[in-house]
């Protein structure tokens, strides 16, 4: 995901320079449905696994 991140971020700043709005609202739309996701998938592998207190 920083790979992910690091190069959405270029994407946007020289759309940005180039004033396409357009593309960077879809850029940051795209790279916060790859977030959720992502997070979406940690619920689920952490979700099964049994909560266990620290000892």
């Amino acid at each position: 995901m920083k790979h992910l991140f690091r190069g959405t971020i270029k994407l946007v700043e020289r759309a940005l320079e180039k004033n396409d709005l357009e593309l960077s609202k879809g850029l940051i739309k795209e790279l916060g449905v790859e977030a959720l996701k992502e997070n979406g998938d940690w619920m689920l592998l952490f979700k099964e696994r049994p909560v266990e207190a620290p000892k």
